[in-house]
C-alpha cells in the first residue's frame, strides 16, 4: 500500500499528533508499505521517506501554491491513502489536492475534543466545509468522537474510533524509583500552552504543606515565560524546575514520583498513559478523553490505596480532579506526598492499566480501516455507520 500522510509539522515537540503520526509512518516502513510522511513546516526530522515544505506556520496563504507543486509530482500518482492530520492541513489538502491524486483516498485524525474553531459559528461552518472532503474521519478516543459529531451531526456517518497507543516496549521493566533523603519529584510532561493549564498546577503547588518536593515541567515553552513568571509572584521558583522540551521522556519518568496533569482539554491523555506504564501515581483532569485513560475515580481510597469497591480500584490508575481547581489538585498532591504506600499501590494499578493501550493496536487498526476504505466505492463510502474500533 502506498500512503502519504500530511501533518503541520512531524517535530516530536509540537505534541501527540506529531507522534502518532510519526509512529504510523515508521509502523508502515517497518511492515513494507511504501509510506511517507509530510510536514508542511519546517522540521528537524530527516527519517527515510519524511519531507518538509519548509514553512514558519501552517496558516501561510503561500502553503497552497507549494504543496500543489509538491503533490503534483509523478512520484504520488499511485498513493492510495492520503491521511491528513490537524488544521489547517485539513484544509489546503482538499483544495489542492491536483489530478494526478483523484483516486487517492482521503482520510483525516481528529486528536482533540476541543479548539478555538468550536467556539465561533464561523469556525463550524469552515469545519463543516472541510471535513466533508474526507472520507473517514478517526477519532483517538470515545471522547473525541462524541465531541466531533456533537459538534458536526452530520459527519456521524464518517467517524471512526481509533484509540490511541504508546510504545510500551518503551516501559518494560519501569518501576518510579525514589532515592532515600532525596525530593519527591512531580512531573508534568506537555507543551507550555494555554490547553495544558500550568497556573492551575504551579497555583497548587504553592498551597502544599509539604516542602520535601520538586515540580518539574517538561515541554516547550509557547507562553513567552509567562508561568516562570508566575512562579517568581508566588515565591515557587525555588522548586519548580522548566526542562524544555525533553527527547528521552521515559527515563524522566522513571527518575520520577508522581505524574500531573491539569490541561483544559485533551483527545486522549497521551502523556498520562506513558506516566502510567511508567509505574506514576497519576494526578490528572477530569476531562474525557483523559478520564477514559484514568479510569473512573471511586471516591478516594484509604491510607492502602484501597477501596471498598475492590473492581473499582483495580481499575483506577490515578486520582481525577478538577482542572479549574487549584485546592482539589493541591489536596491530591499532599495525599500522595504523604503516603509511600499509597503511591507505590497506585503506580502498581496505574501499569497494569495503561497495558491497554498499546500502540500495535492502533497501528494494525489504521491499516484495517486502510483496507476497508480501499475496498469499498466511493459512492458508498459515505455511507457506512459510526462505530469504534478497538
Amino acid at each position: 500500500m502506498k500512503i502519504l500522510q500530511i501533518i503541520n509539522s512531524h517535530a516530536l515537540q509540537d505534541g501527540g499528533a506529531q507522534r502518532l503520526a510519526l509512529e504510523l509512518h515508521r509502523a508502515y516502513r517497518a511492515r513494507g508499505h511504501e509510506a511517507h510522511l509530510l510536514s508542511l513546516m519546517r522540521s528537524p526530522c530527516e527519517e527515510t521517506g519524511t519531507h518538509s515544505l519548509g514553512f514558519a506556520t501552517p496558516y501561510r496563504t503561500q502553503v497552497w501554491p507549494r504543496l500543489r507543486r509538491f503533490l503534483h509530482q509523478p512520484r504520488w500518482n499511485d498513493v492510495e491513502i492520503l491521511h491528513v492530520h490537524l488544521f489547517p492541513a485539513q484544509i489546503w489538502v482538499p483544495l489542492t489536492r491536483p489530478k494526478n491524486l483523484s483516486k487517492a483516498r482521503l482520510v483525516t485524525t481528529e486528536h482533540n475534543t476541543f479548539n478555538r474553531r468550536r467556539a465561533t459559528r464561523l469556525g463550524r461552518l469552515c469545519d463543516a466545509l472541510t471535513l466533508r472532503a474526507y472520507e473517514r474521519i478517526i477519532c483517538i478516543s470515545p471522547a473525541t468522537s462524541e465531541a466531533l459529531s456533537q459538534w458536526q451531526p452530520q459527519i456521524q456517518n464518517k467517524l471512526v474510533t481509533i484509540p490511541n497507543g504508546i510504545d510500551l516496549g518503551r516501559f518494560e521493566n519501569a518501576t518510579a524509583r525514589h532515592q532515600e533523603n532525596s525530593p519527591l519529584i512531580i512531573i508534568a510532561v506537555g507543551r507550555i500552552a494555554q490547553q495544558k493549564n500550568y497556573e492551575t498546577a504551579i497555583r497548587a503547588i504553592a498551597q502544599l504543606k509539604a516542602t520535601n518536593f520538586e515540580f518539574w515541567i517538561v515541554g516547550q515553552d509557547e507562553m513567552n515565560g509567562e508561568m516562570q513568571r508566575l512562579c517568581v509572584e508566588l515565591g515557587q521558583n525555588e522548586r519548580i524546575r522548566f526542562l524544555g522540551y525533553q527527547a528521552d521522556i521515559p527515563a524522566l519518568l522513571m527518575r520520577s514520583d508522581i505524574f500531573l496533569l491539569t490541561s483544559k482539554w485533551e483527545g486522549f491523555g497521551l502523556a498520562v498513559a506513558e506516566a502510567m506504564a511508567a509505574g506514576l501515581p497519576t494526578i490528572a483532569s477530569d476531562v474525557p478523553g483523559v478520564r477514559e485513560v484514568v479510569g473512573a475515580d471511586d471516591g478516594g481510597a484509604n491510607e492502602k490505596g484501597e477501596s471498598a469497591n475492590d473492581e473499582s480500584v483495580n481499575e483506577k490508575g490515578g486520582f481525577l480532579v478538577d482542572p479549574n481547581s487549584p485546592a482539589d489538585v493541591a489536596a491530591r498532591l499532599e495525599e500522595l506526598l504523604q503516603n509511600p504506600e499509597l503511591r507505590e499501590n497506585m503506580g502498581r494499578r496505574a501499569q497494569i492499566r495503561a497495558a491497554r493501550f498499546d500502540i500495535a493496536g492502533t497501528i494494525e487498526n489504521h491499516l484495517a480501516l486502510y483496507h476497508e476504505v480501499l475496498a469499498i466505492p466511493a459512492t458508498r463510502s459515505q455511507s457506512e455507520s459510526n462505530r469504534e474500533i478497538r
